[in-house]
């Protein structure tokens, strides 16, 4: 079977998860996208160190965490962005991790349901 030829788009399947998950989420950190894609910070650190030299990605430093998005300087960038989301929109596992992901802080004071151990 032919491996899919649209996780290649942007030189390599890495590359152009990120900029998929840059589209869907709108702005994200390391961090995020290494445990979303499941590979390393420094996998994800070298990756969008080039996307951001090549114009595809803009980053800002925010406290401790460098926060990235699609490059607003980028001409083509709402061309760009319809693109990667008419991609991710179109793969499902893409679409379900997407699906489990919290962005929101827990109430404070919530109780934390846990399984019980047995």
């Amino acid at each position: 079977m032919e491996a899919d030829r649209s996780l290649r788009l942007f030189g390599s399947e890495l590359r152009t998860k990120i900029l998929l998950y840059l589209a869907m989420l709108g702005e994200t950190y390391a961090g995020e996208l290494a445990a979303l894609i499941g590979v390393s910070r420094v996998t994800v650190y070298r990756a969008l160190g080039d996307l951001e030299r090549e114009g595809y990605v803009a980053s800002v430093l925010s406290g401790r965490e460098r926060w990235v998005r699609l490059s607003p300087r980028n001409v083509a960038v709402e061309s760009l962005s319809n693109l990667l989301t008419l991609l991710a929109e179109n793969r499902p596992e893409i679409m379900a991790t997407l699906s489990r992901l919290r962005r929101r802080p827990r109430r404070r004071g919530k109780k934390i349901d846990r399984p019980e151990r047995t």
